[in-house]
């Protein structure tokens, strides 16, 4: 059996505790959840066009919806613009080659801040582009 000098000893265990506490340090961090930027969102349906007929609040920690929203399906719209935040802050180009179908009079508005950053967007079916946008957001519509 070889000998280890008392340097060799000493350097082997110094390493093996640096490698235990790294491995709980890190452990340490695996365990703290990541903080998400806040999402408010107020939602408004004109469902003539002109005349408000909803209004909802969306408040979401992330993937999580908190008690103060209004919206009915709130969990799952938090999901949606979490992984999808497109959605809202997308808008048409204006190059975009749209059919001319008219979906309706509806509008919508979605205003405030989502993951912490500024948003104000529109929705409309007043051509085929507009009411696939429209149809994607349906559920943070209320529809």
């Amino acid at each position: 059996m070889k000998h280890m000098g008392t340097g060799s000893r000493n350097s082997a265990v110094a390493t093996a505790a640096l490698g235990v506490l790294g491995f709980v340090l890190l452990a340490g961090c695996a365990e703290q959840p990541p903080t998400a930027e806040p999402t408010h969102l107020e939602i408004t349906i004109r469902a003539d066009g002109n005349t408000i007929s909803d209004q909802f609040i969306l408040d979401c920690n992330g993937t999580k919806a908190l008690d103060s929203s209004t919206l009915s399906e709130a969990a799952e719209a938090c999901k949606l613009i979490a992984e999808k935040p497109e959605i809202i802050v997308q808008q048409q180009s204006p190059q975009a080659i749209c059919t001319e179908i008219f979906g309706g009079p509806e509008r919508a508005e979605i205003t405030g801040e989502l993951a912490g950053k500024s948003v104000q967007s529109t929705y409309s079916k007043h051509n085929g582009c507009a009411i696939d946008r429209w149809s994607r957001a349906e559920l943070l519509l209320g529809q």
